[in-house]
């Protein structure tokens, strides 16, 4: 019996995370097009397609497209293609890696999961998010519901980076949380 596989590149699960800039062997800009021709096969699917079950079958690429009405009014396949946006993600394996394109097709979002190897001063995914007080102030984002780091000596942002915990709430309601995501991104690309 033969395995076949349609991946012609493997990320980097080691690689190092550099906030705004990438991850895993990819960089924040880069087009979705040149991405897929990078990475091989995607099988593709609507984001109401049930992604959840989809990534834990998944051992390769798949692909969600997400359509964004921009008037106001949720999307329907009657619209005009002047009224929405057509969002792409990029899902390795279970949620491992999960890249996110915004409407022109550039990468603007690497979300690093659970098995991802190389950590952030030393933290990484399955890692207590209080590993990182050492080294940052830690905030936790309400509006969003991710953990942001700011420098001990001025109190500036580390910008490009952010982490998603296993209660999105903040250190003083639930004092031990396990990361479950580090997203990398660049919001200007947004």
């Amino acid at each position: 019996m033969f395995f076949f596989r349609n991946i012609l590149f493997e990320p980097d699960l080691m690689a190092e995370i550099t906030p705004k800039k990438g991850a895993a062997g990819f960089i924040l800009g880069s087009s979705i097009k040149d991405i897929v021709k990078k990475i091989g096969r995607v099988n593709w699917y609507e984001s109401n397609a049930n992604i959840y079950n989809k990534c834990l079958q998944n051992h390769g690429w798949i692909g969600s497209v997400y359509y964004q009405s921009n008037i106001g009014k949720p999307y329907h396949k009657g619209m005009h293609s002047s009224e929405y946006n057509i969002l792409k993600t990029l899902i390795y394996k279970n949620n491992l890696i999960r890249l996110s394109f915004n409407k022109t097709g550039k990468l603007y979002v690497i979300s690093l999961g659970l098995g991802y190897g190389k950590s952030f001063y030393n933290a990484k995914p399955s890692d207590n998010i209080k590993l990182l007080e050492k080294y940052f102030k830690i905030y936790f984002d309400n509006q969003d519901d991710v953990f942001y780091l700011y420098k001990e000596s001025n109190n500036d942002l580390i910008p490009g980076i952010c982490f998603s915990t296993n209660y999105r709430v903040s250190l003083e309601e639930a004092p031990e949380q396990i990361i479950e995501f580090i997203s990398i991104h660049d919001w200007s690309l947004q």
